[in-house]
């Protein structure tokens, strides 16, 4: 249903559709809380089948429930370009083991996550931008082995470029987006991709 003029909630009935595998409404202009589709969706008795959810470019408000970190067998996230606020926390992500896409990009939410945290999962795609993540680029993107595409601009980030980012995944990057951030010193040095 993605790309349509949409309009409305999200009813609370639309988390008792179990077997959904694929859910897109991205590109309308629909409102209501993400946490009436998720928080039934995560109490579903049936073995949740939900691989993909795509909601971005609405106007969903309210928070991202923690329940989301049930969704297991969830491995595309996009929520990017709403009004959802709240904070973002472990629980968020706690058993979403195959998760390969996440965005939350352009949001009013504030990421917060340890410095010793290690993501069950491994990503593809992060986006995180507009979303305030801290003073440093995170050590937990370091997990991210097969990390191609990562946006991080707008999100407070000041300081050097860790020393470690220069030997992260040099030759797998299609997309890397730190800008209108306050980073400065010296470009990581990158070594040659034979």
């Amino acid at each position: 249903m993605s790309s349509n003029s949409l309009t409305g909630n999200i009813q609370r009935g639309m988390g008792r559709l179990c077997n959904l595998e694929y859910i897109d409404l991205s590109d309308n202009n629909v409102v209501g809380e993400l946490a009436d589709l998720v928080d039934g969706l995560s109490n579903c008795s049936l073995p949740l089948r939900l691989s993909s959810l795509h909601v971005s470019n609405n106007n969903l408000s309210g928070i991202i429930p923690p329940s989301l970190g049930q969704l297991s067998e969830l491995s595309e996230l996009y929520l990017p370009s709403n009004s959802l606020v709240g904070n973002v926390t472990e629980s968020h992500f706690a058993n979403l083991a195959i998760l390969k896409f996440l965005d939350i990009s352009q949001n009013t939410l504030r990421v917060i996550l340890p410095d010793d945290w290690v993501p069950p999962f491994d990503a593809f795609t992060i986006g995180m931008s507009s979303c305030p993540l801290g003073t440093i680029v995170p050590t937990w993107i370091r997990t991210q082995t097969s990390l191609e595409n990562l946006y991080l601009s707008r999100t407070g980030l000041w300081g050097g470029i860790p020393a470690w980012f220069s030997s992260f995944n040099p030759s797998g990057w299609h997309y890397l987006d730190l800008s209108s951030n306050s980073l400065n010193g010296s470009l990581p040095v990158v070594s040659s991709v034979e």
